[in-house]
């Protein structure tokens, strides 16, 4: 597997916690890096589905519902400033990720008219954080794809972007969700 933390950037890829992370904010999590730099580094944890329906948001974000794919809920996107909502669309402009924040405050307009899905705070990374967390082999670092950040099942996608993987991290698909149990 290739080391990342010395490669610059890697907006635009996934984070897989490694399956026997303890912290709940991140067991069995897909956090999607929207930015790394020598700055930090942001992400949104992609399968954290909340049970607050889309359709229960104030306006002007109810504007948006339309264009929201199921599962039609804000998400947790993370433990940093959980009273924010951070809205994603895919955007074939940002060569980087893929995606892009907008301004949800804003109307649907021509340019974001495809889907939209909204996350409740972020998770993210002082300077250097991210790159130690890393080098300590503290998280799988894969390649997603947009298709990924709208995914329909997202109790599912940890195990389905570790079974699509072609070296050793794929047994991992496997792996018991408590193996304390076995």
């Amino acid at each position: 597997m290739h080391n990342y933390a010395s490669t610059p950037g890697i907006a635009g890829k996934a984070l897989l916690a490694r399956p026997d992370v303890a912290d709940p904010n991140f067991e069995r999590a897909v956090v999607y890096i929207l930015a790394h730099s020598p700055a930090g580094a942001m992400g949104i944890v992609l399968n954290r589905p909340t049970e607050v329906d889309a359709s229960d948001l104030v306006s002007p974000l109810a504007e948006w519902i339309a264009i929201t794919p199921k599962p039609r809920v804000l998400f947790s996107g993370g433990p940093v400033e959980t009273d924010g909502i951070i809205g994603i669309v895919a955007d074939a402009q940002n060569q980087d990720t893929g995606v892009s924040s907008i301004d949800l405050s804003l109307g649907v307009d021509e340019d974001h008219s495809g889907s939209v899905r909204m996350f409740r705070g972020y998770s993210g990374w002082a300077p250097g954080q991210l790159d130690n967390e890393l080098l300590r082999n503290g998280w799988f670092v894969v390649d997603s794809s947009v298709n990924d950040v709208f995914d329909q099942e997202p109790a599912t996608l940890w195990r389905r972007i570790i079974a699509r993987q072609v070296d050793e991290l794929r047994s991992l698909a496997l792996y018991p969700d408590h193996p304390e149990l076995n």
